[in-house]
């Protein structure tokens, strides 16, 4: 990661609704994946290689997640 002052440079108001977009697009696909792997059913029936597949996306999704949280907190404070 780089750091790049963006005071004056880009309309953080802008920029925070577009990550606040991407973030509830972000959680909707985590509940997805969430209810997937509650399902009894999908991790009875799912080659293991499948239910792992959805675990690593849950867990990638968790870390994007954190790091659009960390960038809009950001933006609240320029």
């Amino acid at each position: 990661q780089i750091i790049v002052p963006l005071a004056g440079l880009i309309d953080a108001e802008k920029e925070i609704a577009k990550l606040t977009g991407q973030q509830q697009k972000l959680l909707q696909q985590l509940g997805n994946t969430e209810k997937k792997l509650a399902n009894q059913k999908f991790l009875a029936n799912a080659p293991a290689e499948v239910v792992e597949k959805e675990k690593e996306k849950q867990e990638a999704m968790r870390t994007n997640l954190a790091k659009l949280e960390e960038t809009i907190a950001r933006l609240k404070e320029i």
